[in-house]
């Protein structure tokens, strides 16, 4: 009732504010996202904000297709407002439209950044589409509607922002059969990445053609691997690099083609700049120069085709924190560090910091809130500890591709961090 009644004020004080006017400085701006997403998975799309004066207030309000989507939930996490407890923020949702509320900002400074993560569940039914995502008029009791607004903190007024609608671009249920996947790994700054193509394929192959670009400029092309991995049997297997595009290109003798099964078909090494902030670069497919994209020739040259592609991630980490404990003294705080790699498959390790002997628990949940996984649940002795979480839940069952939270409660410390499992 306290959360309704200071929700109904604020928005009344919107409305009421004498001089609503335009921003008189740089427009202040909501931007949506624009992200990919398979039928019948899930989409994470994110709204950024950028405001050029102190808020006291923020609101964004959308709207969507619910044809094919339905909204699972957002968060904070990772964005300006992940101090914020997102169950003191307001939210609803009614047919077609999403209301987020965010108040007591206490004249949160100029910024911009990412404001939250939502959660939609898309329908199997939906390939191929392209569903806008855009703000709308929240119909308020009676008459009258209200949309997308700031609350500014000197002079008191609302700013109308800057509307940048984003799209949710479906892809059709991705095939269980011939694809290139590229592994995902956590590296610290300073150091290098070594990546693994993986190749699945149910033909006999005559040659392939793997055509990567990488999403930042932070990291730089080494040198490829084939000792070792299912392309080492070609017979030529020159690598191509230009900016931050790559092509392999892999030609098998006539007598020995690549036979159906499925593993590392080569290692990419990469280098790492040092003295990076934490950074999740992407690397995806691409048509190298506008020429050669992805490909699979079949033996008998009866097929071209392009594989389905998986992409994979470096997951660049700053040298600090417990991470870089070498064991030499015990911890001076509590602490929780970001699950190493993450993204990941099928596993990843969590590490915390006890400075005193505690009972812990450590949990896993999933979007929804809902413990999927307990990890830890027992007393143990002052020190770093790390714990291996398999993507299972408490029935053994694999876990669903998709964003998970883990909780660690010790003593009176509690913290969490988000993860990210993909398949």
């Amino acid at each position: 009732m306290k959360k309704i009644f200071l929700f109904s004020i604020l928005t009344l004080l919107m409305f009421t504010i004498p001089g609503t006017a335009a921003d008189p400085g740089e427009p202040d701006t909501i931007r949506i996202g624009s992200v990919s997403a398979f039928a019948g998975g899930t989409a994470i799309l994110p709204v950024y904000l950028s405001y050029d004066e102190a808020i006291l207030a923020a609101e964004v309000i959308l709207k969507f297709e619910t044809s094919f989507l339905s909204i699972d939930s957002f968060s904070f996490d990772g964005g300006l407002f992940e101090f914020i407890d997102e169950d003191s923020a307001e939210y609803r949702d009614s047919a077609n439209l999403i209301d987020l509320f965010v108040a007591n900002l206490d004249g949160f400074l100029p910024g911009n950044g990412l404001f939250c993560n939502y959660f939609f569940s898309v329908d199997v039914g939906a390939g191929n589409q392209v569903l806008t995502i855009d703000t709308a008029y929240w119909p308020l009791q009676g008459s009258g509607t209200k949309r997308s607004q700031f609350v500014n903190a000197d002079p008191v007024s609302t700013i109308l922002p800057v509307i940048v609608p984003g799209e949710i671009t479906v892809l059709p249920p991705p095939p269980s059969y011939d694809s290139v996947i590229v592994d995902s790994i956590g590296v610290t700054a300073g150091n290098t990445a070594e990546l693994e193509i993986i190749v699945y394929n149910e033909e006999d192959l005559d040659s392939i053609d793997i055509a990567l670009e990488w999403s930042s400029g932070n990291i730089s092309y080494n040198s490829t691997i084939f000792d070792g991995t299912r392309g080492a049997t070609a017979l030529n297997k020159p690598v191509y690099v230009s900016g931050q595009q790559m092509l392999i290109s892999l030609k098998f003798p006539d007598t020995s083609p690549l036979t159906p099964g499925r593993g590392a078909i080569a290692k990419v090494i990469f280098d790492v700049a040092s003295g990076l902030p934490a950074e999740l670069v992407t690397i995806d497919s691409t048509t190298y120069s506008d020429l050669w994209p992805t490909l699979f020739r079949t033996a008998d040259e009866a097929r071209v085709f392009e594989p389905f592609f998986g992409k994979g991630y470096i997951d660049i980490k700053q040298a600090t924190g417990i991470e870089d404990y070498d064991g030499s003294s015990l911890p001076t705080d509590f602490a929780l560090a970001q699950n190493h790699p993450n993204p990941f498959n099928p596993s990843t390790s969590i590490s915390f910091a006890l400075p005193r002997a505690s009972e812990v628990r450590l949990t896993v949940f999933n979007i929804l809130g809902e413990a999927v996984r307990t990890l830890v649940n027992e007393r143990l002795n002052a020190g770093v500890h790390e714990i291996r979480f398999d993507g299972r839940d408490n029935e053994n069952h694999n876990l669903a591709s998709g964003i998970y939270f883990y909780r660690i409660q010790a003593s009176d410390f509690t913290a969490s961090k988000k993860m990210m499992l993909l398949k």
